[in-house]
């Protein structure tokens, strides 16, 4: 299914929103981006939400 990334008003939802509506979101207080993605040196795919993020199929396809 494809998921709206913005709410009914217009406005983008967040990678917070976004990730618990795919029950993606970590209660390990993940950092939005780490330094290593920063850099555009990813190691870890769970290293930061735009990580975990990036690497949803849907995502990877566009």
């Amino acid at each position: 299914t494809v998921q709206s990334i913005h709410l009914p008003s217009g406005q983008p939802k967040g990678i917070k929103l976004v990730l618990e509506e795919r029950e993606l979101w970590s209660q390990s207080q993940l950092k939005r981006i780490c330094n290593d993605c920063k850099k555009q040196l990813p190691i870890l795919i769970n290293c930061c939400t735009v990580r975990v993020l990036l690497l949803q199929p849907d995502f990877l396809v566009q």
